[in-house]
């Protein structure tokens, strides 16, 4: 789950279904398995970039990011993909 923008949206409405205040985004588990998600979406621009405005637009409460600050190369990404007016 994470691997793409549809994923993201999908658990977006699901805690917005389920009433959730706020939702936290983990760009930072180095536990999976596969590769392009937790902790390499985290070390990815573009990933985090991508994955952080499609929730934007389902869930209109707060959200919140985790990255890994043991990281060697944490991304930096556009703030504005992350703003709505």
């Amino acid at each position: 789950m994470g691997r793409n923008e549809s994923e993201w949206e999908y658990l977006a409405k699901k805690v917005t279904e389920a009433g959730a205040d706020i939702v936290e985004l983990n760009f930072s588990c180095p536990n999976m398995e596969e590769k392009k998600v937790g902790v390499d979406i985290g070390q990815a621009p573009e990933l985090v970039t991508r994955f952080t405005a499609a929730p934007f637009f389902i869930f209109s409460k707060s959200i919140f990011f985790a990255f890994c600050k043991k990281s060697n190369k944490p991304a930096l990404f556009n703030s504005k993909a992350c703003c709505i007016d």
